[in-house]
């Protein structure tokens, strides 16, 4: 009983924070009754079990009925995890038989796969794996009625059981044919409420991401890597404002315009992360769509279907080009203003007008204007009541990138100049264990487009035109570029700041593994590695037969390894008694095949008089072990055994 509550309660253990607090208590005073009843015998413990598992058939009714109220419904993956570790409870409560404790520990199995529904992550598989182990142990002391063997022993042998399932399990996970999706499928609510980027941008909805290091997505170029400062990834593209928030607007399907490119294509490989939404992040410029998305008029890469599993992508894009095509439909989205908004932002785009010869002189003072007043990039910009453009612009100055993309397409298009807002990231650290880069939340970013007419749609970033000492860091933390945030205190120890580089590159470059070849492991992978394998093309009756025979393969060999090992016993009484024979025959007394150990004892202290205490006393242990049925302690005999020197 202790493994098994010991088993469960540590396969429950990651659920805890996933539930109301009363699952987890309801199950723990459950389980630590039976421990109880089981370690101390405790009559008053096993009433009380008794008299609740009475009524289990009303506490069944109004726990399920809990569950329900507190989720709304029992379908699902959060309602219906509770609803399993409450039911598990109840199991607990009513067991009386050996089959009550096989039900429990293979509800335990499925269990270990429910974790699987919330984390993915290499730690859990390695977490899951010790449960596996304990919850096999559980099921060894279950028919070590005796209790034969130690704690020791039940976890040894309960190790070695599942790894001998290894080899089964990697032929299995290579070679059964795959579908496309992920390892696990995850429910679609395990996606809401994710940290990232959408297409809809205010005040502060970029700044909040900013806070985050989750990783975006990884690139592998397959070339040379292009500057820092032209790695814009590219997302959504947004044409409307209301004043307060900027949206994509409506869209509509029209031809894809020619991008005129002045050099050689980047070709790289995304490894996107799910997100739950439909587009694909590109580096500017794509030419064309991909086979799991589609291009859009304003370069937007748009997924096929929402991004639930990690998605891994091939693409070519420019990072020198040229767009000169566009149409009055879209230059009259890109000068749409909501109507009486920003009347101080509009004045001073107007003067601006006035004052200039052409477009391209408005863009360079309005980046004057961003450089030369006191405007501050900060990660916490202040609550603008009112107006926000003319609130930013006029009166707090300080903001992220969002405020920076929307004040200034705002002076744009208040200017007559057509100008739409990109949103996506920027930059990327490299990793050079993994040889890759790595994009997080944090680096997510917005920028402007402006047309000009004579040199087409035009990527310009107004938060560049900060001074550089009007940049603020977030309170407490340093944000190094290429590497997670460290405490303040040891940023600036050179030594663990290179350890901490190093670890966190290669802990990244081994998720990075387990992401594309666990994980990530879909028919394309398979196809890759069979024919890296030398197997080449087979389709899934080759990899169904190619199973069968591996795994037949396998199992006929550890049947002959059983059949042909050496006899020695696996039985630790046994092994220990073999050991005390083999000492005596180093002196000159073998027992024979016939010998019962009685005889055997006889004879030996016959010919060791002075050896014949403890002769008998190791052979009277090794037979009260093996045959009484009140046995005696096998650690005190092992260790009268191994203290035995003839």
């Amino acid at each position: 009983m202790a493994w098994l509550v010991l088993g469960l309660g540590l396969v429950i253990a990651p659920h805890t924070g996933r539930m109301p607090l009363w699952i987890p208590v309801w199950f723990a005073v459950i389980a630590l009754g039976r421990l109880l009843e089981h370690l101390q015998g405790s009559q008053a413990i096993s009433h009380w079990l008794r008299r609740l598992s009475s009524v289990r058939h009303v506490l069944t009714l109004g726990l399920v009925v809990a569950v329900y109220l507190s989720f709304g419904t029992l379908m699902g993956r959060d309602a219906g995890v509770p609803l399993l570790v409450v039911l598990l409870g109840l199991k607990l409560l009513e067991i009386r038989s050996r089959r009550d404790h096989f039900v429990l520990v293979f509800i335990g199995y499925f269990l270990v796969i429910t974790n699987f529904l919330y984390s993915q992550s290499i730690p859990t598989a390695l977490y899951m794996f010790g449960i596996v182990i304990v919850i096999t142990a559980s099921l060894i002391a279950l028919n070590d009625a005796n209790a034969k063997l130690t704690a020791t022993h039940r976890l040894r042998l309960s190790a070695s059981l599942v790894m001998q399932s290894l080899p089964i399990m990697l032929v299995a996970f290579l070679l059964f044919p795959r579908i496309s999706g992920p390892l696990w499928g995850v429910p679609i609510e395990a996606y809401a409420n994710l940290p990232v980027l959408n297409d809809e941008m205010a005040p502060g909805t970029i700044s909040k991401l900013s806070q985050s290091n989750a990783v975006a997505f990884r690139v592998k170029f397959h070339s040379a890597a292009p500057d820092p400062s032209l790695r814009y990834w590219r997302g959504p593209v947004l044409w409307a404002t209301d004043g307060q928030t900027w949206t994509p607007g409506i869209s509509r399907n029209a031809a894809l315009v020619p991008v005129y490119v002045y050099d050689r294509p980047v070709t790289y490989t995304v490894t996107l992360e799910p997100h739950n939404q439909r587009w694909l992040f590109v580096l500017d410029m794509p030419s064309s769509s991909l086979p799991v998305g589609r291009l859009t008029r304003d370069f937007q890469m748009i997924a096929l279907a929402p991004v639930r599993r990690r998605l891994r992508y091939t693409a070519d894009s420019y990072p020198q080009y040229r767009i000169s095509t566009t149409d009055i439909f879209e230059k009259s989205r890109a000068l749409q203003l909501p109507v009486a908004r920003h009347p101080r932002a509009l004045a001073l785009a107007r003067t601006w007008r006035e004052k200039s010869s052409g477009a391209e002189e408005v863009v360079q003072r309005a980046l004057e204007f961003f450089h030369a007043e006191e405007f501050y990039y900060t990660l916490t910009p202040p609550l603008i009541t009112g107006d926000s453009v003319d609130g930013f612009l006029f009166d707090t100055r300080r903001g992220f990138c969002e405020h920076y993309a929307g004040a200034f397409a705002t002076l744009m298009r208040a200017a007559g100049i057509p100008t739409r807002i990109v949103t996506g990231y920027h930059g990327g650290e490299y990793n050079p264990i993994g040889d890759y880069f790595i994009v997080r939340q944090r680096d997510a970013h917005a920028w402007a487009e402006v047309w000009f007419s004579e040199r087409g749609w035009v990527r310009i970033d107004p938060t560049t035109a900060i001074h550089p000492s009007r940049i603020e860091l977030a309170a407490g933390l340093v944000t190094t570029p290429g590497i997670a945030a460290i405490s303040l205190t040891l940023e600036h120890n050179a030594t663990i700041r290179q350890l901490w580089r190093r670890l966190h590159n290669t802990w990244d470059a081994t998720k990075n593994q387990w992401n594309q070849w666990v994980l990530g492991y879909g028919p394309k992978r398979q196809v890759q590695l069979l024919s890296e394998l030398g197997i080449g093309q087979i389709d899934w009756r080759g990899m169904t037969l190619g199973l069968v025979a591996s795994s037949t393969t396998i199992l006929f060999g550890v049947a002959l390894w059983l059949f042909w090992r050496p006899k020695s016993s696996i039985d630790p009484i046994r092994a220990a008694y073999d050991q005390f024979c083999r000492r005596l025959a180093r002196r000159g007394i073998a027992r024979a095949t016939f010998e019962g150990p009685i005889e055997f004892a006889r004879r030996a202290s016959v010919r060791y008089p002075a050896r014949a205490d403890e002769i008998d006393d190791i052979t009277n242990q090794y037979i009260r072990l093996r045959y009484s049925a009140r046995p005696g302690n096998l650690s005190v005999f092992k260790a009268r055994v191994r203290h035995f020197h003839p």
